[in-house]
Formats: C-alpha cells, sequence, structure tokens
C-alpha cells in the first residue's frame, strides 16, 4: 500500500509540473480540468481561438519536418490520431449527427488559424483545410493533419477511420484534402531538397505579409521532437535546409536574422563574430537547441558547428561562432 500511494504521488506530482509548464497563451478558463498532459494543453490552448500566432512561413518548414523520413510521417500521424481523439473528448459528445462532429472538428481549424469545409458522400468523406497565402514548394506534407481527421472520425464513429492527404496547397491544390476509405491512397512521400529550396525561394521573393497560424497548434507538431526516433532525420532536414539556403543566398548578417527570424523559435541577434538565440519558453528544450545548430552547421558549412549554451530568464540562450 504505501509503495502504491508513493506511485500516486509521484504520478499526481509530474501531471503537475507538466500543467505549470510554460503553454502559449490562451484563456484558461477554457482548459478542461481533465487535461492531463501538455499535448491536451496545447489542444485546448489552440481551440480557444486566443492564442498567439507564428509565420506560416515557419509552419511550412516545421511541417517538413514532419516529412523527414518516413518514420517521421508515422510519428507525425500518431500523434494526430491522438489529437483528433483528444478533439472529439471535448466536445463532451453531445452532437446530433455527423455534420454536428464534422463542424466542430472545423471550428478547431479555424481557431488554429486554417479555413476548413467538408463533403459527406454516401462511402467517404471529404475534409479540407488550407491557408489564405501558401506557397506552392512540390511536397505533400501533413500527416499531422491527415491523422488529426482520422483520430476525430474514429472516435465519433467508434471504429478506425484511416484517412489520407490526397492534394495539398504545397502541391498546387486550392486545398489539402483529406479523404477517408481509399482503396489506393496517394503515399505521402519525405520532403525532398527540391521542395526546401522552393520553399527558400518563397520565403526569400515574398512581399506580402502572411496569414497566422495558432501557435500552440504549431507546438503541437514541434513536440514531436522530444520522441528520439523522430530527432535524427529532423536534424538531418535541418542541416539539409541550412545548406540550401547557403546556396540560394548570401551568408550576411541580414539572411542569418532572416533564416532563423524564419525558423520562428525565438529571438535573433547577430553581433560581432556570434549568432545569439533566445529560446521561446515554450520550446526551451535541448533538442531544439541541436535542431537549430544543424541548420546553422549547414548554413555555415562547419562541422561540427559549436554550441555555447546558457540559462537566461527560464529558458535557454544559445550562442555560435559565424
Amino acid at each position: 500500500m504505501p509503495a502504491k500511494k508513493a506511485l500516486h504521488r509521484k504520478v499526481q506530482k509530474r501531471r503537475t509540473e507538466e500543467k505549470k509548464r510554460k503553454i502559449p497563451h490562451a484563456d484558461r478558463a477554457s482548459i478542461p480540468s481533465s487535461a492531463s498532459s501538455y499535448a491536451e494543453l496545447l489542444v485546448f490552448a489552440a481551440s480557444s481561438g486566443k492564442d498567439h500566432s507564428i509565420e506560416s512561413a515557419s509552419f511550412a518548414l516545421h511541417s517538413l519536418l514532419c516529412c523527414a523520413s518516413e518514420r517521421n510521417i508515422a510519428l507525425a500521424k500518431r500523434l494526430g490520431i491522438f489529437v483528433g481523439r483528444t478533439i472529439y473528448s471535448g466536445t463532451g459528445n453531445r452532437s446530433t449527427g455527423i455534420n454536428d462532429y464534422l463542424d466542430k472538428l472545423s471550428m478547431f481549424f479555424d481557431a488554429s488559424g486554417f479555413d476548413s469545409s467538408y463533403h459527406i458522400f454516401p462511402h467517404q468523406i471529404e475534409f479540407d483545410v488550407w491557408e489564405e497565402r501558401q506557397s506552392e514548394i512540390g511536397a505533400i506534407s501533413h500527416p499531422f493533419e491527415a491523422g488529426i481527421v482520422s483520430g476525430f472520425l474514429s472516435a465519433v464513429f467508434k471504429d478506425h477511420i484511416d484517412v489520407t492527404e490526397e492534394g495539398c496547397r504545397y502541391f498546387g491544390s486550392w486545398s489539402c484534402r483529406f479523404i477517408t476509405n481509399v482503396i489506393s491512397p496517394a503515399k505521402t512521400l519525405p520532403a525532398s531538397n527540391a521542395s526546401l529550396e522552393n520553399l527558400i525561394i518563397h520565403m526569400r521573393d515574398s512581399r506580402e505579409t502572411s496569414n497566422k497560424i495558432s501557435l500552440a497548434y504549431d507546438r503541437l507538431l514541434l513536440s514531436l521532437l522530444s520522441k528520439p526516433d523522430f530527432q535524427p532525420d529532423a536534424f538531418m532536414l535541418m542541416e539539409t535546409f541550412g545548406q540550401a539556403a547557403r546556396r540560394i543566398c548570401p551568408t550576411d548578417k541580414h539572411y542569418i536574422t532572416k533564416w532563423l527570424n524564419i525558423i520562428g523559435l525565438g529571438s535573433v541577434s547577430v553581433r560581432d563574430k556570434f549568432i545569439y538565440v533566445q529560446l521561446d519558453k515554450s520550446v526551451s528544450r535541448m533538442e531544439i537547441a541541436r535542431l537549430i545548430g544543424a541548420f546553422i552547421s549547414g548554413l555555415l558549412d562547419k562541422h561540427p558547428i559549436k554550441i555555447e549554451i546558457s540559462l537566461d530568464k527560464d529558458s535557454y540562450r544559445l550562442r555560435f561562432e559565424r
């Protein structure tokens, strides 16, 4: 019995610490007391519609991290399924029909910074998600969103419903279309160097202010970096992204600052021989420091890159030598 009590106290302490972790701003009254994990807190923060935001170009890069390899694609879809089931649990199971349920899923995507619509056919459901302005970079890269739709519908129908992305805005379609009951589904392929270069060119040449994506929604994606299986391919892709940026643009102070700001993980300054990055509290983890290090290593063609890490105001401050 004493051992069971000690274990119970340990679990309660862990849950309390997770709830105290810094999450993007949201109306905490909208977060149910049943939310027991950091991922669930982020889901409810994104659902609130009162969240801070991140540039869609940064989100596009983070989406490509999910597609660094087939292994990462599978992990991203699995996380999406968990998120979809969590969204369903927040509906209170009081919906009157499938349209009512899908309206609630649409509300989640709308609150997260997207537009969405759906169509119901006798043997298939199509769910469309899009941003007002989104670059065509030659990639189908939303296994996370496919997982959200799959997890939500699986919870609604009390049976596993597989979902695949049939078309993608990044690949020239008018929307990212997620469809059910596919006999021969389109396969999400790992991100290519061409996709990275297209994204860099779009970022370099864009003169428009892009639309915003919920910061909490974006941080859900980045929570995958805590999984050891996800990290190696993500770090390799970020180094490749840095190498592509070096080929396309000069590596002067202006562009180093621009690329690091687009990565969207903290505040950046470049002074004398050094690059400084103050990580956002919501991503202040060693995996994120290594991710930025991989990008700078590719950008500056320095192997290995030396990172000096210090703690400043409850988050990591990174220093790289140029």
